[in-house]
């Protein structure tokens, strides 16, 4: 009988425990599944923007492999409009892209693919991720309505990177997140360093994730009154940055050259007459933002944060809280976008998910509350889809810049 029960009992279990999940995890795939694929027909591609580039870039390494890299930096280097577009540094992104096209062809649409199952496998991990750090319930939750994020939605039907950034940067917040409140050993590290090792190379504004990081590693120590952890600190700046600049490198070049071409990419917002028009401005047009987009997620994160300030929850639901903060606060002097902050979707959601549950007493066998809070994420949906339909399906918005969505809300002449 006990053999049995270790044998055969324990392992079907475990067995059946993970089917479950899977079949959770596929059901709340559908939806995106079936919005994306069925708006996929009015999808205009634009060769002369950065998904042009992308393709151009991605398509050469396809053909003539990672010596062609050289040649691109080269290229990128010797000056002309090419300065103002994706450069030759983001290695991740092109060579993700360069996969895809030798399956699917150099096209469009392979690079679309990637961004639609990076969304698909990002999604997948915020339910696994909620699960784990807060409940099931939550984590369906805060799965659903962020599988109806207009910002998402349209990322991942378009041949660009952010789907795909987007789920990089969560997987090193998150792998980091975890690592401090489970208080991990050196091997976890070694794996955040090369996550985010990974992730740099992806774009190059993605090393706001520096000082991000060390902020929670930092207030992680000081909430539970400890010293941070050397290991933490190294594995998401030293490390990773001595292995990006490496591996940079190598595929320039050379040093000298992968340096000349993260400088002339930190200097084009000078002269980028389209960031000079529409990408500058203050820290809270982010915020201004995701009003004009997804006004009721936002409001909700936001009330949420207030609801936190007179509480003191559990550290790993601070630091879920501040992400969107850290990230803010680390961005407001480059040129801003919704697009470079699509990663902040899964966390405000969450925020607003919490808030609702803590406002409507969801919890398991409270049917009235359950009915409420499906009803209420229903609302927004609705209202996220209506969204995503009216500025990027019918709107056709390539880049969901505050003066298109301001257009769009009908509050510009």
């Amino acid at each position: 009988m006990g053999v049995d029960a270790v044998a055969g009992v324990a392992p079907d279990r475990h067995v059946g425990e993970r089917v479950r999940l899977l079949l959770m995890i596929a059901a709340l795939l559908v939806l995106p599944v079936v919005i994306v694929r069925a708006s996929l027909p009015s999808v205009t591609w634009r060769p002369g923007a950065d998904e042009g580039y992308f393709l151009q870039y991605s398509s050469r390494v396809a053909e003539h492999g990672l010596g062609e890299l050289r040649v691109l930096f080269a290229e990128y280097l010797a000056g002309g409009d090419r300065r103002y577009f994706p450069s030759p540094l983001r290695l991740t992104t092109i060579l993700v892209d360069a996969l895809a096209i030798r399956i699917g062809g150099p096209r469009f649409e392979s690079l679309q693919a990637v961004a639609f199952v990076s969304f698909l496998v990002l999604l997948a991990l915020v339910f696994l991720e909620v699960r784990r750090a807060f409940s099931e319930r939550t984590a369906l939750w805060t799965t659903f309505l962020v599988s109806v994020s207009p910002l998402h939605l349209a990322m991942a039907r378009r041949a660009l990177s952010d789907s795909l950034i987007a789920t990089l940067v969560l997987v090193c917040i998150g792998l980091t997140v975890r690592g401090l409140t489970e208080q991990r050993g050196p091997r976890w590290w070694v794996g955040v360093a090369a996550a985010c090792s990974v992730t740099f190379l992806a774009r190059e504004l993605n090393l706001f994730l520096v000082p991000v990081l060390l902020a929670l590693i930092l207030l992680h120590a000081l909430w539970r009154r400890t010293r941070p952890s050397l290991w933490a600190l190294s594995a998401v700046s030293v490390v990773p940055l001595a292995f990006a600049v490496a591996i940079a490198a190598v595929a320039a070049g050379g040093l000298t050259t992968a340096w000349q071409a993260l400088r002339t990419t930190v200097a084009q917002d000078a002269g980028n007459e389209y960031i000079g028009r529409f990408g500058g401005g203050p820290w809270f047009r982010y915020v201004l933002d995701y009003l004009l987009v997804s006004p009721w997620t936002t409001l909700a994160y936001v009330v949420w944060l207030g609801w936190l300030a007179s509480t003191r929850d559990a550290d790993e639901t601070w630091a879920w809280a501040l992400v969107p903060i850290l990230v803010v606060a680390v961005l407001t002097p480059f040129s801003k976008s919704l697009r470079y902050v699509v990663a902040l979707e899964a966390p405000m959601r969450l925020g607003a998910v919490l808030l609702l549950q803590r406002a409507l007493g969801d919890r398991t066998g409270n049917r009235l509350a359950t009915a409420g809070m499906a009803a209420a994420l229903l609302v927004v949906a609705w209202i996220d889809l209506h969204a995503f339909r009216g500025l990027f399906t019918d709107g056709q918005i390539y880049d969901p810049a505050s003066f298109n969505l301001l257009l769009w809300r009908h509050l510009l002449p």
